[in-house]
């Protein structure tokens, strides 16, 4: 009985073991693919003190600043603060954001501006 028992327990060890290993062979290429993703965008992004972007690693750290280089393994991201460069590897971004406004966001802005000096003016004018 014992030994039926200890069969059954390495058997179900075994096909555990088995199964588990393609598991973590597929995190393993999804991560990479993400690694892609994220090295495209930021190339898509360029460099430059015009490129300010918010940056969230996988251990939860953010990083505020600009692209200042672009690398094969990684980038390197100045903060605004201090401005020190801290070199990022793909893989360890969780999210990117481009922290600029865009054109459409300046419009808006200059619109809204000339709104409220044609209202102020016609306000107090007279």
């Amino acid at each position: 009985m014992l030994k039926q028992i200890l069969s059954l327990m390495l058997i179900g060890f075994l096909i555990s073991v088995v199964a588990m290993k393609p598991a973590i062979a597929s995190a393993k290429v999804e991560d990479q693919a993400f690694a892609n993703r994220v090295k495209q965008a930021v190339s898509s992004l360029g460099t430059g003190e015009t490129v300010r972007v918010k940056i969230k690693l996988q251990n939860d750290t953010k990083i505020k600043g600009y692209i200042s280089e672009i690398a094969e393994n990684d980038f390197t991201v100045v903060t605004s603060k201090d401005k020190v460069g801290t070199k990022v590897p793909y893989p360890q971004v969780k999210q990117i954001k481009r922290n600029n406004l865009s054109g459409l966001g300046i419009a808006g802005i200059v619109a809204g501006g000339v709104i409220l000096a044609a209202f102020l003016i016609n306000v107090f004018g007279d």
